[in-house]
């Protein structure tokens, strides 16, 4: 995930060529989700983007579940 930290705008590269279903998730420090969505491994893709300019600064957590794994890394968020 970078730039991290960031004033709102992340993105991600993965490693691989993703071609499985995926859920995405970013939690606040109090375990609230303020994103989630899913993508379905119809096209295949390697590279996501997401935004919270719309929340607090802050640590929060971007997890990702892929083929039954989980990643999770903090993230920081400065206005």
């Amino acid at each position: 995930v970078f730039p991290n930290p960031s004033s709102g705008q992340y993105y991600v590269d993965f490693d691989e060529v993703l071609t499985e279903a995926i859920q995405v998730k970013v939690v606040n420090q109090v375990g609230e989700v303020v994103l989630e969505e899913s993508y379905g491994g119809i096209q295949p893709f390697s590279f996501y983007q997401f935004n919270l300019s719309d929340q607090p600064a802050g640590i929060y957590y971007f997890e990702v579940v892929a083929n039954g794994e989980h990643f999770s890394q903090p993230i920081i968020l400065n206005h």
